[in-house]
């Protein structure tokens, strides 16, 4: 079985901002991009926009767990297959994002967007990389 590390492309951009790679419980995805690229390319690449963040099991005053090193993650599906998305909506949070080699077509990372409201997805893509990890919380977010 491989490790984050093996699947993803600069997924230490994640691990030095959380000293490990997060399982995106409670992430927000912002947006998602479609590309269909040059024809001599693979296939269709997608950038998703993800506002990712540590949960405590600390409690604020107000009663809310606090939630620490929020960061803006961009990360880059290429060669996207089997794309299926619904719900996505005005707040798309993850139960969790999982990564995996697919059982079912050799050589390719079968993905996971589990839906804990909103958006919820599934496809295949033959590489995986995070092109940013930028600390901050986006507009609208808490």
């Amino acid at each position: 079985m491989s490790t984050i590390a093996t699947l993803v492309g600069h997924s230490s951009r994640l691990n030095d901002i959380f000293g490990y790679w997060p399982s995106f419980h409670d992430a927000e995805v912002i947006s998602l991009s479609l590309h269909r690229d040059a024809v001599d390319s693979p296939g269709p690449t997608m950038v998703a926009l993800i506002h990712v963040f540590e949960m405590t099991s600390e409690v604020s005053e107000s009663g809310h767990f606090i939630c620490r090193k929020h960061t803006l993650v961009e990360i880059q599906f290429s060669d996207v297959e089997d794309l299926k998305l619904e719900d996505f909506n005005h707040q798309n949070a993850l139960n969790r994002l999982r990564i995996l080699e697919s059982t079912t077509r050799p050589g390719r990372l079968a993905v996971f967007l589990d839906s804990a409201y909103g958006l919820d997805g599934t496809f295949t893509s033959s590489a995986v990389e995070v092109l940013s990890a930028t600390p901050g919380i986006p507009p609208g977010s808490i």
